[in-house]
């Protein structure tokens, strides 16, 4: 195993002042929460992201 560090820097703000590409994330994640396994709690969770190279990644999150 290997360890991997790494910093985030979290903003948060209304969707009116998202930029084009924060916004295709928001839709991004909003698709992935409705593809979420939660038979559970019901509660539907969904993240996307994107690298500094502009690639951009989604999962839901399964079996909350």
């Amino acid at each position: 195993m290997r360890k991997v560090d790494f910093a985030a820097k979290i903003t948060y703000c209304s969707v009116e002042e998202l930029s084009a590409v924060q916004k295709q994330l928001v839709e991004k994640a909003k698709n992935a929460c409705d593809r979420a396994y939660a038979p559970y709690s019901g509660f539907a969770v969904g993240a996307a992201l994107q690298l500094d190279n502009g690639e951009s990644f989604w999962a839901p999150i399964r079996r909350t």
